[in-house]
């Protein structure tokens, strides 16, 4: 949990922020579309890496929903293949991150 993801803040400011492997079995919905299964493989506090069989248009919304949690919005940043790189719309409350974290550990090398 020690690897940082380099953000370059919309003020131009640079960022480190804490990125986690996690294993989580969860949906995702695009805006006007019905949900559908997927795995987020890591998370941070600003975003998440997702693989998903069904193809999602790169730079749309999404809604993604963990077991357990409200939908949380995003936008789909980059893709490459079946994996894409979502940026939430708010990020997340530390204390918010941690219980995902801690909840959802990785099992193995993703």
């Amino acid at each position: 949990m020690d690897e940082r993801e380099h953000r370059q803040a919309d003020d131009g400011e640079h960022r480190f922020t804490r990125r986690a492997d996690v294993s989580i079995e969860a949906e995702i919905r695009e805006a006007g579309a019905g949900k559908f299964k997927i795995a987020v493989l890591d998370l941070s506090v600003t975003g998440f890496r997702m693989h998903s069989l069904t193809f999602i248009n790169p730079a749309s919304r999404v809604y993604l929903t963990m077991p357990g949690m409200a939908p949380l919005s995003a936008k789909v940043a980059w893709t490459k293949g079946d994996y894409y790189g979502c940026e939430f719309d708010h990020p997340l409350y530390p204390a918010v991150f941690d219980h995902i974290v801690s909840s959802f550990p990785a099992l193995g090398g993703n």
